[in-house]
C-alpha cells in the first residue's frame, strides 16, 4: 500500500514527466523553464570536465614536448576543440589552470 508521501511523489514524477514531454515536443520556452525550475536544474551551461585536458598540458611541457605552456594550450586544444573555437577552448583550460594553481 502506498503511503500518502510516496503517492504524492509518483504523482509529481508523473506529473513532471509530462511537463517535460510537452516542453520538449512543443519547444515553448514557458514550459522549458518551468520543467527546468520544478525539476530545480541550475540555469547554463553544465561544467566541462577538463581534468585528462589539464593533466595533458601539464605532461606536454613538463616532457618538452611543448616548449610553452600556451603551446601545451593549443596543442591540447586542437584535439579536444571539435566544433567549438580553438582560442576559446584553450582560453578556458587557462582559467582552469590558473584557478587550480591558485595564482
Amino acid at each position: 500500500m502506498l503511503t500518502k508521501s510516496s503517492n504524492i511523489e509518483a504523482e509529481k514524477a508523473e506529473l513532471l514527466g509530462r511537463l517535460e514531454a510537452l516542453a520538449e515536443a512543443s519547444g515553448d520556452p514557458d514550459l522549458l523553464r518551468a520543467s527546468r525550475a520544478v525539476r530545480q536544474y541550475s540555469p547554463g551551461r553544465p561544467a566541462i570536465d577538463d581534468t585528462l585536458a589539464l593533466e595533458e598540458v601539464q605532461w606536454l611541457v613538463e616532457s618538452g614536448k611543448a616548449k610553452t605552456v600556451n603551446q601545451a594550450l593549443t596543442r591540447v586544444a586542437q584535439s579536444i576543440a571539435g566544433y567549438q573555437n580553438i582560442r576559446s577552448v584553450a582560453e578556458r583550460l587557462r582559467q582552469k589552470m590558473k584557478n587550480t594553481s591558485g595564482k
